[in-house]
Formats: C-alpha cells, structure tokens, sequence
C-alpha cells in the first residue's frame, strides 16, 4: 500500500485485495484435504491457492484495459502474501528473494497448462495438469481428479460469464467443492 492509497484509495487495489482473501479461504477449504486427497502441506496449500488466484487472474485478463492493471495487482498481492509467510516461517531475507522468484516461475508454468487446457477445452489435458502439479503425480483415486477437474472448469465457466463490472467489486464467490457421491 502506497501513501497515495492513503489519501485516495485505488479500488482496483482494493478489488485484488479482497479477490486474494477470497482465494485464500477458498484454497483452505478443508474438505480439498480431506476428501479431496489434497496434501496438507505448504506445496498442497500452495497449488490450491494458484488455481484459485489464477483462475481470477485469467478473467482479468480476458478484459481490455483497465482489467489486465486488476489481473497484476493480484498477482502483486499474492507474492507479497507469500513474501510475507515466508519471512513468518522463518526464511531469512537473504534466501526470501529467490524462493518467491521460484514460486513466480511455478505459478507461470501451471497458469500455462491450465490455460492450454481451458483455452482448448482439454479436460484430459487439465486432469493431467492438475495431477502433475496439485497431486505431484502421486496415486490419487480416479474420482478424485474428476471432481477436481470439474470444480476448476465448472468454476471457470461462472468467471468468463461474469460481467467484469461485478469482478471488479471483489466480491466474487467460488462455487463450492462437490461432495462424493454415495
């Protein structure tokens, strides 16, 4: 936050601010560790947040200006997120440079895969890509990956329909992680 946001507040910043806390919530959700069989861990924790992050960044993006200025303070907004964790964890400043520098790049491969596969409609191809990056490929029942798929393309689908004037009022709601069938 800049003196300037102090005297006239951005409510672009404000937007990202408040589109950032919603991913977050929604990426601790706990059911995504319980049943979902995501690892709760920093990694599990971490790619949940990108999908989510991601996912709004992308909507942004789809927009003319000034949307693509909402889609980089996000991104701006989560890597001071995880600057700031990581500096809580316990990482000195010497090394917290380049982890977020690692983290930047991660976010960038995995928003390229999802991308490819949403762009195209690849449901295999997001299936893969999430397997690969959320799951880190380990053995994760079939099911699983299905309903993870799904809550990502179903959650895209109800982000390219939204009219960027409600994006823009950060106050964008995640559709819910589906329970197993019985």
């Amino acid at each position: 936050m800049s003196l300037l946001d102090l005297i006239k507040p951005d409510p672009m910043r404000k937007a990202a601010h408040s589109l950032y806390q919603t991913a977050g919530e929604q990426a601790r959700l706990p059911m995504f560790y319980t049943d979902w069989q995501v690892e709760d861990s920093f990694d599990g924790r971490f790619d949940l947040l990108l999908i989510h992050v991601h996912l709004l960044i992308r909507r942004a993006n789809v927009e003319a200006r000034p949307a693509p200025r909402l889609a980089q303070m996000l991104f701006e907004v989560m890597l001071k997120d995880l600057d700031q964790g990581l500096r809580l964890s316990g990482v000195g400043d010497i090394g917290i440079g380049h982890r977020v520098k690692k983290m930047s790049h991660a976010y960038y491969g995995r928003a390229t895969a999802y991308d490819a596969a949403l762009d195209d409609e690849d449901m295999d191809a997001l299936r893969d890509a999430l397997h690969r990056n959320v799951y880190r490929g380990r053995d994760v029942s079939p099911a699983t990956l299905d309903r993870l798929t799904a809550y990502v393309r179903e959650n895209w689908r109800v982000l390219a329909a939204m009219a960027f004037s409600d994006l823009v009022t950060g106050s964008h709601t995640f559709l819910p992680p589906a329970q197993e069938e019985s």
